[in-house]
């Protein structure tokens, strides 16, 4: 007999939606009757049909079943003595009954949680210990998104809910990387932020938080991926991207997670290309429980492949000093409310370094809204980087908004509170000239000494500059120093890498002076060569306590023949310290930490630990240059690879074998696969064309543009000159670009060469760049400008020959066309993809021959 209660509350015989599941809340309703409606399954159900469940929770895909099924009391009515009478009742007469999974009693003061398919009552526990919900509130977004997690972790055998496993998307991040390096966004900034972009869609449709628009229009990444292939990246362009930048609006600094995607919604093929990568991402699976090692590696995983690796102007910390740093700062003990700053953080790995570890941990959740348990600051100068660092914020801890939209409001305001780009003026983040503000700070400032009279100049254009930056300083470096010095509270720590050379300096020794002043330095660990991608020169990890009151010249001095610093010198960080940075197993940062530990408690060090040396700090200050090296005896320091080349041959033939077998590993990966791949069909027709034509081709060429026009950092549009393959520097608007069907860049008053450029690309040009727009459809603009620099040089165009519009009109190319005439873009397309390979490949053996 059909149920009249379900009729009314559930005409269609569909629940409230709770993620893949559907709950029933009623109260006549029997178990027979909702196996009338197909609610349960339709089975006799015997001398229990009659029972009447408060609540049940369905899924019906793959099959139908029940999940879980719940019984409400009344409040103060289940106690510790009757609870498991209760639900000794509800095992046997409702749960084993439907085989549910699991089940639960609930007075919403008091509710135990119980294991369905037992023959006695078992307690559901979580594997992590936290305990589970006591409230049942199926309008509670929070509620319903950690039941869903409990459902779908839930291990029969067991009864815990176990921990979600991780998955890796690294292989997928390769794969895409060579994609989107195809269309000629070659610098790994360019890469990063186009996978990142695509990354954070999907990673936001896996949570659930892609479904509809705010005027109803879907953004989901199935329905993208019914549409047609030429419109899938136009809708995504003009609906989706929108909709995510409305979700996670931009801070006050201008900038939100997502900018500078290298797809062009005007380029024919882009559209092919992204809906190539979507499905790439859907092949993968879900990106929810993301491996906090991907995480972290992020973007080293794209500096990896990528031949530009100094082009960002930033030395990226690498992950495994991140957490080495951390693991020595012990940030998971520190007070909750604590103030944590990075003032150089880059794509923010000091600062997200713990949400990876222990995500749960670092938030705490109340409604809708979420906040961490301290207080982060990150700063950025670089815009590119600052966006970075939101997306990989987002990365890090999007699973706490897992089906829980209401809680994006909260988190994007966090998100634009907590890191901020300072890109209005030259210093950046040291323009704040904060005093006495942050409990601890954790950073790589920018090591840079050329560049730093510019920097000075504006420091001493303003009293409050000057008077707060007094100390003479040598690098940018300095800067920092003495911001993170004074900014710090008192009694205050920071761990700071700074370049070897900043303590071999004579030039810093009264900024050094002052440091022993103001702090107590007890950490000096000298990284090897080449921790750092674009760097061979060696850096220190410095750890510094601010002193809690101004001591006198006496008191100091007695404090600094008592205060001990470690000198810790390490040979490995468990990779290798080339490009690829593949994992091996000696490290010597497990050893650091666990020095540092005894250091910091007073124990003694074993005299077996080699590479640990204790200095009196008074002696260190003394002297006009701390070579830290020098602390070892000679035969140790040869012993811990300390030596240089010269001093050490064998350091020498250290480094010349492992260059030797850099090229014997990519002379292997040539044979293997270069030399394999299938050369491109040869055309069967040519036309001639020249570039003069005015019906194909536009010929321009740039303005003058004077220096002070130019950005004194990495940010803005691009300014070509007469190099075309790298920026010379930055302006705020374009003058170039933004052609329909693409075009080239031509270099004049220089070696002459000329580069594709793709449709859409804005960009500023100077009067020693010509523009060539493609005015029809159908030529490649890659396979064209390849054409064209032959030309070029076969014609001998160069310093002296110039490239001028007249002798550029003037050139004929041959261009492959189809039988029926026109244009054959896909054989263009083909040869300049295999031109591309190996223009990589090339690089890649260039880099690989470098010492650096």
């Amino acid at each position: 007999m059909p149920s009249e209660e379900l009729l009314h509350r559930y005409p269609e015989n569909t629940g409230k939606k709770i993620g893949d599941y559907e709950v029933f809340q009623t109260q006549l309703v029997t178990l027979s009757q909702f196996a009338e409606h197909g609610i349960l399954e339709n089975v006799s159900y015997g001398k229990y049909a009659s029972q009447k469940p408060d609540a049940i929770i369905i899924s019906r895909s793959p099959i139908l079943r029940c999940m879980v099924i719940g019984e409400d009391k009344a409040v103060g009515k289940i106690t510790s003595r009757n609870w498991k009478a209760i639900a000794k009742n509800l095992l046997i007469t409702k749960l084993n009954t439907t085989k549910a999974l699991l089940g639960y009693v609930t007075d919403q003061a008091n509710t135990y949680w119980i294991c369905g398919n037992r023959e006695d009552i078992q307690l559901v526990v979580r594997e992590n210990g936290k305990p589970m919900p006591t409230k049942i509130d199926f309008k509670d977004k929070s509620f319903v998104a950690e039941l869903t997690d409990i459902i779908q972790n839930y291990d029969d055998e067991s009864g815990e809910v176990k921990r979600p496993i991780s998955v890796n998307p690294a292989q997928l991040a390769r794969s895409m990387w060579q994609t989107i390096w195809r269309l000629k966004a070659d610098r790994p900034e360019d890469c990063l932020a186009t996978f990142v972009e695509l990354f954070l869609y999907k990673f936001l449709n896996d949570l659930g938080l892609m479904t509809k628009n705010n005027i109803g229009q879907s953004v989901s990444l199935d329905y993208l991926l019914q549409l047609e292939k030429h419109h899938c990246y136009s809708y995504y362009w003009n609906t989706v991207r929108p909709y995510i930048k409305e979700l996670f609006p931009q801070g006050a600094d201008g900038y939100s997670i997502i900018n500078g995607i290298v797809l062009q919604p005007s380029n024919r093929d882009h559209n092919f290309i992204f809906h190539t990568l979507l499905e790439k991402f859907v092949k993968f699976g879900s990106l929810k429980n993301t491996n906090p090692s991907f995480k972290t590696n992020l973007y080293e995983s794209f500096l990896q492949e990528s031949d530009t690796t100094t082009t960002f102007g930033q030395f990226f910390t690498p992950r495994k000093v991140v957490g080495a740093i951390h693991d020595m700062a012990q940030i998971e003990n520190l007070t909750h409310g604590s103030t944590i700053c990075d003032p150089a953080c880059g794509v923010g790995g000091f600062l997200l370094e713990q949400m990876a570890r222990d995500l749960a941990s670092q938030w705490g959740a109340k409604g809708n809204t979420v906040k961490p348990i301290h207080n982060w600051r990150g700063i950025e100068i670089v815009p590119k980087t600052a966006i970075l660092a939101k997306a990989n914020a987002l990365v890090h801890c999007g699973d706490i908004l897992a089906n829980q939209p209401a809680r994006i409001k909260s988190f994007a305001k966090w998100l634009n509170e907590a890191f901020i780009c300072k890109d209005q003026t030259s210093l950046g983040s040291l323009d704040d000239r904060s005093k006495e503000v942050y409990d601890v700070i954790l950073t790589n400032p920018p090591f840079v000494v050329s560049g730093s009279a510019d920097i000075g100049k504006l420091i001493n254009s303003s009293p409050e500059r000057k008077k707060y930056f007094s100390r003479k300083y040598s690098g940018v470096e300095g800067l920092f120093i003495q911001f993170i010095v004074q900014s710090l509270k008192k009694n205050g720590h920071a761990w700071i890498l700074l370049p070897e050379t900043f303590f071999l300096r004579t030039n810093d020794k009264v900024l050094r002076d002052w440091i022993f002043q103001e702090c107590q330095v007890d950490l000096l660990a000298l990284l090897p060569e080449r921790t750092f991608f674009n760097t061979p020169k060696r850096v220190v990890i410095v750890h510094l306590k601010k002193r809690s009151c101004k001591l006198s010249e006496e008191s100091l001095r007695n404090a600094l023949l008592n205060e001990k610093v470690l000198l810790f010198a390490l040979s490995e960080i468990g990779e290798t310290r080339d490009a690829r940075r593949f994992p091996i197993e000696e490290s010597d940062l497990p050893d650091l930490v666990a020095t540092y530990k005894l250091h910091s408690v007073g124990a003694s060090i074993p005299a077996s630990k080699k590479k640990a040396v204790i200095a009196v700090a008074n002696d260190l200050k003394n002297s006009k240059s701390i070579n830290i090296r020098h602390y070892w005896d000679k035969s140790v320091a040869q012993d811990l690879g300390l030596l240089g080349e010269d001093e050490d041959p064998i350091q020498a033939k250290k480094q010349l074998d492992i260059k030797m077998q850099r090229l014997r590993d990519a002379l292997k990966k040539w044979e293997a696969v270069g030399s394999k791949a299938l050369n491109p069909p040869p055309a069967q027709k040519f036309k001639t064309v020249f570039l003069g034509d005015e019906d194909l081709f536009g010929l321009s060429i740039g303005r003058r543009v004077l220096k002070k026009e130019i950005f004194q950092k990495q940010t803005g549009i691009p300014i070509f000159s007469a190099n075309v393959r790298k920026p010379f520097g930055y302006s705020v608007n374009a003058n170039a670009g933004n052609l329909f069907y693409g075009g080239t860049l031509w270099s004049i008053d220089s070696d002459f060469d000329c580069i594709g450029v793709s449709p859409g690309e804005v960009y500023t040009i100077t009067d020693h760049c010509g523009q060539l727009e493609i005015k029809v459809d159908g030529i490649e603009p890659r396979y064209l400008a390849s054409q064209i620099r032959q030309a070029g040089i076969d014609q001998g165009l160069s310093r002296d020959y110039r490239s001028s519009l007249k002798v550029m009109a003037e050139i004929e190319i041959e261009l492959p066309i189809k039988k029926d005439g026109s244009y054959d873009y896909e054989l263009m397309k083909t040869w300049a993809d295999f031109q591309d390979r190996l223009e990589h490949t090339e690089l890649e053996l260039h880099r690989l021959m470098k010492d650096d």
